[in-house]
């Protein structure tokens, strides 16, 4: 029965998770939209400003010796390149979310007739560890609701199972989610940078022992954090 109530539960907060991600998708583009309407503006009014220029520059050479008029430019305008017109993506995006505890208890894959979405991060002596931003980016959801902190069989029903969690829009579709927390830090819609401390390591919600709880998303769907950090 706990079983059946665990999968649902899963269930419960990947749908959560999955309208999440299209409200945010939704909030990008509209900033996207406005962006490149602030740039069009800004780029007729900058043709407006060269285009007056211009005719007054003509108007002063109208009135000046033809020496004057010799229509040399300067290169002042030429722009240079760097890696990202080539789109270079820097390998070391993520850094670890534990730092001094790298001992992987539990992977990506089935596990108890359901499929465990991150890695598990556990080492003795963790709990209370601090838990840090793994890249920069905005905190869009917290929860900080489960007082059941301690190792437990079956889920408490906290967080869909991950107890006291955050997750982190890093932009580019990435998303990081630490779970089973004893508490975080952050609070929605505040901006972290990289080592950034979210929480410490505890066990609430569906967790049988001390650990941190590690996702890492791209466009809505888990990928192996083991891949990332």
């Amino acid at each position: 029965a706990n079983k059946e109530q665990i999968n649902k539960e899963q269930e419960d907060f990947e749908a959560q998770l999955q309208k999440l991600y299209k409200e945010q998708e939704q909030i990008k583009k509209k900033e996207e939209e406005e962006r490149k309407k602030k740039e069009e503006e800004e780029r007729k009014r900058r043709e407006e400003e060269e285009r007056r220029q211009q005719q007054q520059q003509q108007n002063n050479n109208g009135n000046s010796s033809p020496s004057n008029a010799n229509g040399n430019t300067s290169n002042s305008g030429q722009s240079s390149t760097n890696n990202g017109d080539y789109n270079y993506t820097d390998k070391s995006q993520f850094t670890w979310p534990v730092p001094g505890y790298y001992h992987i208890s539990y992977g990506v894959g089935w596990r108890w007739g359901a499929y465990h979405k991150g890695i598990d991060i556990w080492s003795p002596g963790i709990r209370g560890a601090k838990i840090c931003a793994a890249a920069e980016g905005t905190v869009i959801l917290v929860s900080n609701t489960c007082t059941h902190d301690y190792g437990k069989n079956g889920s408490c029903g906290c967080g869909g199972g991950y107890g006291n969690y955050c997750i982190i829009d890093h932009g580019n579709g990435y998303w990081t989610l630490y779970g089973h927390s004893q508490y975080m830090s952050v609070t929605q819609g505040q901006h972290v940078n990289k080592g950034d401390v979210l929480g410490i390591v505890g066990s609430t919600g569906y967790s049988t022992g001390d650990h941190l709880h590690f996702e890492v998303r791209l466009n809505g769907v888990a990928q192996n954090p083991s891949n990332y950090v």
